[in-house]
C-alpha cells in the first residue's frame, strides 16, 4: 500500500506486521484498476509497468526491510 501518510500507530503495527506500506506522492488519475504495478522497496522506485511511468517513493528503511524479509517482528507475519 502506498499512500502520503499514515497515522503512527498503524504505521507501526503494518510494518511489525510484514505489511508492505510505503509512503509517497503518486499520481492517482494515472493509476487505473488493472495496472501492473512493481514496487522496489529498498529503492522506493515504484513502476507502472503497464503505462510505462515510473515514480519514486520513500523505500523501507533499514529496519522496516529486515523485519519485512522476516515475515513480521516475530518472523511469522500476523
Amino acid at each position: 500500500m502506498v499512500a502520503e501518510s499514515f497515522g503512527a500507530i498503524y504505521e507501526r503495527n503494518a510494518i511489525n506486521a510484514a505489511f508492505p506500506i510505503l509512503t509517497g506522492k503518486l499520481m492517482d488519475e494515472e493509476i487505473e484498476n488493472g495496472d501492473v504495478i512493481l514496487v522496489d522497496f529498498k529503492s522506493g522506485v515504484v513502476e507502472n509497468v503497464t503505462k510505462g511511468k515510473t515514480y519514486q517513493i520513500d523505500p523501507f528503511s533499514e529496519v522496516q526491510l529486515k523485519i519485512y524479509k522476516r515475515g513480521g517482528l516475530l518472523g511469522g507475519g500476523c
